[in-house]
């Protein structure tokens, strides 16, 4: 009764601000969230400008914005709200907000532990802080987390996972790496997906691999390339394994990948499989 959602790009100024003056029922506030609000027209900026200055007590307004814009409301908005920026968290940040994230709950996460549930989570921090609660609540002590303990708890495992793929596509080892594929997309896995994760990996194994041509030190290289130290650990034995042409060939041939399965008919394990063989064999 006391929350209103509404679209900057589907009402009106009037209609939410009559939202912002109506008073809770049965409770002492009440919240308005407009949702791409830099997409709101606004009929009456003065209006809108008065109550930024003189808000409802009872009533929480928050706005939500892609774009923050430069003109007279926004200027008002600065002096009279709080800002919350919610940017995006960039990939080589995701391991140490993971970390942290367990730190704040009174636990611990190996490091190996948090990129391998990245790796099979995703980006998404809803969909990391919800596994990560499961796991918490599985331990029920503050132990910390390794690997094992997210196996058993997400029903993931190393054996089979995308993680596992690209560390036997990086041995160059066709038998497990065909038996993962298989295994992947036999489970439903995107081929879409695994070729996405794949070509980041192989990206980066590539600019590993042309930093220590040209000279650069462990250390270097972790700190050019935002990467933990057992990732650039486990690149740089990777990269024993490829020449820099191999590299480039690899990747030329998942963006392959990547356009037949949009566009082809052919099922998709079969072009998994190609890329598979042309890894470990050419």
């Amino acid at each position: 009764m006391n929350l209103s959602v509404f679209y900057g790009s589907e009402h009106a100024q009037k209609e939410i601000m009559a939202s912002c003056y109506a008073y809770p029922m049965f409770s002492k506030q009440r919240l308005v969230i407009v949702k791409d609000f830099d997409l709101l027209k606004i009929s009456d900026p003065d209006a809108l400008i008065n109550y930024i200055q003189n808000p409802q007590s009872t009533t929480v307004l928050l706005l939500s914005a892609t774009n923050k814009g430069r003109s007279k409301i926004t200027q008002t908005l600065d002096k009279h709200s709080i800002k919350v920026e919610c940017k995006p968290i960039p990939e080589y940040k995701l391991d140490n907000w993971l970390i942290q994230r367990c730190k704040d709950r009174g636990g611990a996460i190996e490091p190996a532990a948090a990129h391998f549930l990245i790796q099979q989570v995703g980006s998404s921090l809803l969909s990391l802080d919800q596994e990560l609660h499961k796991i918490t609540d599985f331990k029920n002590d503050n132990s910390r987390i390794t690997v094992d303990d997210i196996e058993q708890v997400t029903g993931i495992t190393r054996e089979i996972s995308i993680f596992a793929l690209q560390n036997m596509l990086g041995k160059r080892d066709l038998a497990s790496s065909l038996k993962i594929c298989n295994a992947l997309i036999e489970s439903g896995e995107s081929a879409l997906a695994i070729n996405a994760i794949l070509f980041a990996y192989f990206r980066k194994l590539l600019m590993v691999s042309s930093l220590k041509n040209r000279g650069f030190n462990r250390n270097q290289i972790m700190n050019q390339l935002h990467l933990a130290d057992f990732q650039v650990r486990d690149f740089l034995k990777a990269s024993t394994n490829f020449t820099i042409n191999q590299l480039e060939r690899i990747i030329d041939g998942l963006t392959g990948l990547d356009m037949a399965v949009k566009t082809s008919a052919r099922p998709e394990e079969s072009g998994l499989q190609m890329i598979c063989y042309k890894i470990c064999r050419t």
